[in-house]
């Protein structure tokens, strides 16, 4: 398991809501996504390597931690891509489905007509981390989108 923050908190009591998203390769979109709750966290922290689980974090998942959750909580996550975890929250409590992290595949599928990206760090020349950029831009180039 990876991540990207070097920060640790306490794990609550209680069950702890967790969603695992699984990413297309082609438009890094997410593709499914599974909710499911932990009743030990600390012990899924141990099993996945981490010392403990953030509440703002996305962490992205190896084979072996798939397997552990497959295993462990009945996932059933078949998918050889990218996928990450991290906790619900509030924006997982809609009653619809986000856009959110789905923008490239709905747009493909001619369910969304446009996609507005902001990055708090204006252009430095590199590719934005918040986005996948690069995968819309082949689709501007073969003229199916403006940018």
């Amino acid at each position: 398991m990876t991540t990207e923050n070097h920060y640790s908190v306490a794990a609550s009591d209680g069950p702890t809501a967790l969603v695992a998203e699984a990413y297309d390769r082609e438009t890094d979109s997410i593709i499914q996504t599974y909710n499911f709750d932990v009743h030990d966290i600390a012990g899924l922290c141990r099993a996945l390597g981490v010392e403990t689980f953030e509440s703002w974090a996305s962490y992205e998942l190896d084979k072996t931690d798939i397997e552990t959750l497959n295993s462990g909580y009945g996932l059933g996550i078949h998918h050889d891509g990218r996928v990450t975890l991290r906790m619900r929250g509030k924006v997982d409590e809609h009653p619809y489905l986000l856009h959110t992290n789905r923008e490239l595949l709905l747009m493909l599928q001619g369910r969304k007509p446009l996609s507005v990206f902001t990055d708090d760090k204006p252009s430095t020349g590199s590719i934005s981390q918040l986005f996948p950029e690069g995968k819309f831009d082949a689709h501007v180039a073969a003229a199916k989108f403006v940018k």
